[in-house]
């Protein structure tokens, strides 16, 4: 196969070339065009992928990605770039010039981004060997091939930015990844072991714990609830309340509860009133395809401002879930309370419903006795066994604290015991 000349990079491509409606052009002569590209470089693999596909000379696409199950997760550009690297071969034209070759294709040495450590070949260097060679000793974060790659990119993050500190924590990244490269570029009968342990993913499950007699009775409330073979088992109350002091189990058993029920195939939503309890959910749940976790917002497309109550329509898709658990209830608006308990109702499957709050906790940044009112009308149980803490002292003061300001006395006895 004769081999095909690459005479510059994408980049310089663009600057040279300008799109037609019958196809890419030569600028006029001395005209050519400044390119600007914006790189994401605090993605760090992501970057130097888009910055070898760019900037650095190639012909094949994909030619920058390592592909396949003996690739690190998240490194596969990191990979493949200094695979493109340390595959360059010096090459020897008839004319004798010298040139880089990868492959099928030449280029000229000019042809690199600066910096450029390639130079000349030296003296008695034969057509054909590495340009950045790694001795046998030799680590990946001291090879001449990570060196240049370091140094391109250093380059290319000190145009994007004159923080020091960022461009400090850059090159501490690139350096960690090629320490992780390093570490399963090992023989082949040891690489598998090492790509399995840096690949395996801790698959959450949930802990078994010996319930208290009212934590039973969510359990079992929430099964019978989603325990449906015909409409009659639809008929009558579908909402269930779960009161309880902190540290009483109410998320645990919620997590529990939905599980179990997906486990026995229903569909489950959990809704929460901020972000970062869902993150908490998705923390503590196993992987399940019936189990999703959203704001309350998210999942019922609520907008907060200038959205009346008539105009509101659920989502169709709120239709298969069979189990919805709203966790923090407390935290709810009126108006957003409103909008969910009428979506709830127009939901033609009837799910059970299971509201958790503790009502001396967060309230809404306005409002909130809708859903106060809505709770005490419900079926419900108080979760009364406090799991956090044995020590009752604490627990005395931690109630008094929940309903009301404590005396000063009582604050002096406790921290005087403490």
């Amino acid at each position: 196969m004769p081999l095909v000349t690459i005479s510059y990079s994408f980049m310089e491509w663009c600057r040279k070339h300008t799109l037609r409606q019958d196809g890419p052009r030569l600028r006029s002569t001395g005209r050519t065009l400044a390119i600007g590209v914006r790189f994401a470089f605090e993605l760090l693999d992501l970057f130097i992928g888009q910055y070898a596909a760019v900037c650095l000379p190639h012909c094949e696409q994909g030619c920058f990605e390592a592909k396949g199950a003996e690739v690190m997760e998240y490194t596969a550009f990191f990979v493949g770039v200094m695979n493109y690297l340390e595959q360059l071969t010096w090459g020897m034209e008839e004319d004798g010039d010298w040139t880089v070759r990868h492959g099928s294709w030449h280029i000229s040495i000019g042809a690199f981004p600066a910096p450029l450590p390639l130079g000349d070949p030296v003296h008695g260097r034969i057509s054909g060997s590495p340009v950045f060679c790694r001795g046998s000793h030799e680590s990946a974060y001291s090879c001449s091939a990570f060196s240049y790659l370091v140094s391109i990119l250093n380059a290319e993050v000190a145009s994007l930015t004159q923080s020091t500190t960022r461009r400090s924590t850059f090159l501490n990244r690139l350096y960690a990844v090629a320490a992780l490269y390093e570490w399963v570029e090992v023989p082949q009968s040891e690489k598998h072991a090492k790509l399995s342990q840096w690949n395996y993913v801790n698959r959450r499950g949930v802990r078994s714990f010996r319930w208290s007699a009212e934590q039973e009775e969510v359990l079992a409330a929430i099964q019978r609830g989603t325990n449906v073979e015909d409409r009659a088992d639809l008929d009558g109350d579908r909402y269930f309340f779960v009161s309880g002091e902190p540290g009483a189990g109410k998320s645990e058993v919620l997590i529990h509860g939905a599980v179990r029920a997906a486990e026995a195939g229903c569909q489950v939503l959990i809704l929460c009133p901020t972000g970062a309890l869902v993150h908490s959910y998705r923390d503590r749940l196993p992987e399940s395809e019936h189990i999703v976790v959203e704001t309350i917002h998210s999942a019922f497309c609520i907008y907060r401002e200038q959205d009346l109550v008539v105009q509101y329509s659920p989502p169709t898709r709120l239709r298969r879930y069979d189990l919805i658990i709203i966790d923090e209830a407390s935290q709810v608006e009126d108006r957003t309370t409103e909008k969910l308990i009428m979506a709830i109702q127009e939901l033609p499957q009837r799910p059970f419903v299971c509201v958790a709050a503790d009502f001396a906790q967060l309230a809404p940044v306005s409002g909130g006795g809708q859903m106060r009112s809505l709770c005490e009308n419900m079926r419900s149980v108080c979760l009364r066994t406090i799991f956090r803490t044995s020590d009752q002292s604490l627990l005395d003061v931690l109630g008094e604290c929940r309903v009301k300001q404590p005396e000063k006395h009582v604050l002096r006895m406790f921290f005087r015991w403490a």
